[in-house]
């Protein structure tokens, strides 16, 4: 809400209940069964995002975490370390991840890009040294928080805090709170 009143964009809210992750859960159960956390919160918050998102082309931020080194796993791990695991993860979203989440868009009729998976902007990214993506300490993804700034985005906003999709819209929670059947399927 803040966010899009300092950037003077549109911004809609949907509510999420417990009874629309268990629909989601299980009329998606081909995308969702099989999946570990955080992976089947996620794959069930892009779905629910998908279906209230606005009319239009959708834009997902894909990508940014493995080019920019924003996951936790990376903290634990030196720079060189950090950056193959980076591009192994980054493999995994393309090959994987990202054909998932275009065809749940093509089931609902949406129209899905991301930006960050586009190769002249990962070999732009590559040009640039690990070491500045590092967040060495400090908050997530400087060198992306850095553009931003560059870009003119607020500081209040390039300083704040994130949260994966998952935890932020709370879907995380309301996964595990669905009832699970002896075999690790969600009773209907």
């Amino acid at each position: 809400r803040t966010g899009s009143k300092m950037l003077q964009l549109r911004h809609a809210e949907a509510l999420i209940a417990l009874h629309d992750v268990a629909r989601v859960v299980r009329e998606w159960s081909g995308e969702v069964q099989g999946l570990s956390e955080p992976m089947r919160s996620v794959v069930v918050a892009e779905i629910l995002a998908l279906e209230r998102a606005p009319p239009g082309k959708i834009l997902l931020g894909q990508g940014a975490d493995e080019l920019f080194l924003g996951y936790a796993h990376y903290r634990r791990l030196d720079t060189a370390a950090a950056d193959l695991r980076a591009a192994e993860d980054l493999t995994i979203l393309r090959d994987r991840e990202w054909p998932r989440v275009e065809r749940m868009a093509m089931r609902l009729g949406r129209t899905v890009g991301a930006p960050y998976l586009d190769r002249d902007f990962d070999a732009l990214l590559a040009q640039v040294p690990v070491d500045a993506h590092s967040p060495s300490g400090g908050p997530t993804k400087p060198l992306l928080r850095e553009i931003a700034r560059a870009l003119g985005v607020p500081q209040t906003l390039v300083d704040r805090p994130k949260k994966a999709l998952q935890y932020g819209s709370g879907v995380a929670r309301l996964v595990r709170l669905v009832p699970r059947a002896p075999g690790g399927e969600t009773r209907p």
